[in-house]
């Protein structure tokens, strides 16, 4: 039942009740019903001209094409995006390797780390690939060594402790404690 029909009913039992008090206004009240009474049903809009029907089907087709363009573009710009960032970090980890090596040579320049001992390069190295900001203080910090295997008592630089630097020495110390044992052999 639509709007109209339910609205037509309810005028139609006021005018019922308004005819039972007013007897003498009952002609008055059948010529308003009369015009207000829909002359046929109507249209409820579910029902559409096929030409109308096909329209729409028409847009919901585009639509959808739009959509899926739309989500492939999407996806193509994501997929850009994760590819750019494993580029950069790909390279920010090739110039974190290039860092590591410089300052570990300038560590073997500066005889502040022996050359031929490699577990102690590795520890270093490790140090410095874990956190690079606090391993490149840890290096600063060590002393040069002289050709006896002794500290020297000049520092061209002097950094605030660090910590974890004095373990970094006692396993420097001992390699070197090492190597002069074997050359005594």
């Amino acid at each position: 039942m639509s709007l109209l029909e339910k609205l037509t009913g309810k005028a139609k039992e006021l005018f019922d009740i308004i005819k039972t008090k007013y007897p003498d206004a009952a002609p008055d009240i059948e010529s308003i019903l009369k015009s207000i009474e829909p002359a046929a049903p109507a249209n409820t809009g579910t029902a559409g001209t096929s030409n109308e029907i096909e329209e729409l089907k028409n847009l919901t087709k585009t639509l959808a094409a739009e959509n899926q363009k739309l989500f492939s573009e999407l996806s193509e710009r994501n997929k850009k995006d994760k590819e750019r960032e494993e580029l950069l970090k790909t390279k920010a980890q090739e110039e974190n390797k290039i860092k590591i090596e410089e300052i570990l040579k300038k560590a073997i320049d500066e005889k502040k780390i022996p050359a031929k001992n490699e577990e102690l390069y590795n520890t270093y190295k490790a140090a410095l690939e874990n956190n690079l900001e606090n391993g490149k203080k840890i290096i600063d910090s060590l002393q040069a060594i002289n050709s006896a295997g002794e500290k020297t008592t000049q520092t061209t630089q002097t950094a605030p402790p660090v910590p974890g630097v004095a373990k970094i020495d006692q396993l420097r110390n001992a390699a070197i404690e090492e190597l002069k044992s074997k050359q005594d052999l």
